[in-house]
């Protein structure tokens, strides 16, 4: 089943040459539900809100955090999983070429069950490799999730093709930007870095949610540009996303532990 603006439907009527298909005129969301809940629905609307606006697409008129919230629920409910990854696909509806005719927008909501527990700090530390082939643009665009996942494809192919877990993706000035699918946080010393979005990175929900909440808790979390050799300085690397928080292990020769990693996952699965 699936969530096609606002109505509960098996086979939604999706035109096969609209402008997500054509000219990837489209954005989306990745959430968790897991016992009954999405943890930071509200920042996952405000994303896709500043995302709409960015686009200058036309905000669909029951698409609101009071609006959508009980027929995402409903649907979800229905859907009976347990843990369930969410995906909302937003594209602009109409012809035209590059321009288009109008701003109005269509959504279509489906979830997938996964089988790992959410919020359980990874056993084994994570083997990252560095990935050169494709470098990301350090434009607003890039801190969206808009369907144009290329670099995230080409990536994610080279990852399978080096025996790794995940990649490092760098930006048009050499320097680090994210993961595949994750934002990247460096531990040095009494320091928490990440990478700001200037630096090309996705605005991610989980990277915003640590940038508010661990200062409060004690850390000093600053944003600043990461280089290469930033990440053989490093005591610890994590990376995370709406599923919440991984531990490297290891990237290139060099190992890093997971000791302020776990405490860090221990206070985000008490206040999300």
């Amino acid at each position: 089943m699936y969530l096609y603006n606002g109505q509960i439907t098996p086979e939604p009527a999706i035109e096969l040459y609209n402008r997500a298909f054509r000219y990837g005129d489209a954005f989306f969301e990745t959430m968790l539900f897991h016992d009954g809940s999405i943890p930071l629905l509200r920042l996952h609307f405000e994303r896709a809100a500043k995302t709409l606006k960015q686009l200058k697409m036309q905000t669909p008129d029951d698409f609101s955090f009071e609006g959508l919230s009980p027929l995402l629920y409903d649907f979800l409910r229905d859907e009976e999983h347990p843990t369930a990854k969410v995906r909302i696909s937003f594209w602009r509806n109409g012809h035209g070429t590059y321009l288009p005719h109008v701003n109005t927008v269509s959504y279509l909501v489906e979830a997938a069950p996964i089988t790992n527990k959410p919020f359980v700090l990874n056993e084994k530390g994570l083997v990252l490799g560095v990935y050169k082939e494709t470098y990301k643009n350090t434009d607003f665009l890039a801190n969206l999730k808009t369907i144009g996942c290329l670099t995230y494809t080409l990536a994610s192919m080279w990852v399978r093709e080096n025996g790794v877990d995940d990649a490092v993706l760098l930006n048009s000035h050499g320097r680090i930007a994210e993961c595949t699918s994750s934002n990247v946080f460096i531990v040095r010393g009494s320091e928490i870095i990440t990478p700001p979005l200037s630096e090309g990175c996705l605005d991610g929900v989980m990277r915003r949610h640590l940038l508010a909440t661990l200062p409060n808790k004690g850390f000093n979390v600053k944003e600043q540009p990461v280089e290469i050799t930033d990440l053989h300085l490093a005591d610890e690397v994590f990376i995370t996303n709406a599923l919440g928080v991984k531990w490297i292990g290891k990237i290139g020769e060099k190992s890093y532990s997971g000791n302020k990693v776990a405490t860090i996952n221990t206070i985000l699965s008490e206040v999300v």
